[in-house]
């Protein structure tokens, strides 16, 4: 005689997804970086969990900094990581800090690419 068949409830299983990178619950090497153009002004404050390209600079804003020079051939822009955090919380609520305050010193036009002030 054999035991009877357990039925196993797919849906009750807890196959824990991993969380997104960018989910603010992501815990990981997160950076906050900054985009400047070729007079040194700030355009763009970001957070990325991307990671870092071989020679210690934002994927994600080098990404963008090409994108900025396809659109405007006669600007450079240059990226920076400004700090780095072990949580994407931590870099989402410093972003949010640095683009507040930039803005109530150099005005509510300042940073261009920064959509929000997330």
């Amino acid at each position: 005689s054999s035991a009877p068949k357990q039925r196993v409830d797919l849906q009750s299983l807890d196959l824990a997804k991993p969380i997104h990178k960018n989910s603010l619950q992501y815990v990981g090497d997160t950076h906050l970086y900054v985009i400047r153009d070729s007079s040194g002004k700030i355009v763009k404050y970001g957070e990325s969990a991307m990671g870092k390209t071989k020679d210690g600079l934002s994927k994600r804003a080098e990404a963008q900094v090409k994108k900025l020079e396809r659109q405007s051939p006669n600007e450079e822009y240059k990226s920076q990581i400004v700090k780095e955090f072990d949580s994407k919380a931590s870099a989402r609520h410093s972003e949010t800090k640095y683009i507040k305050t930039h803005r109530k010193v150099f005005g509510k036009e300042s940073l261009p690419q920064n959509k929000s002030d997330r």
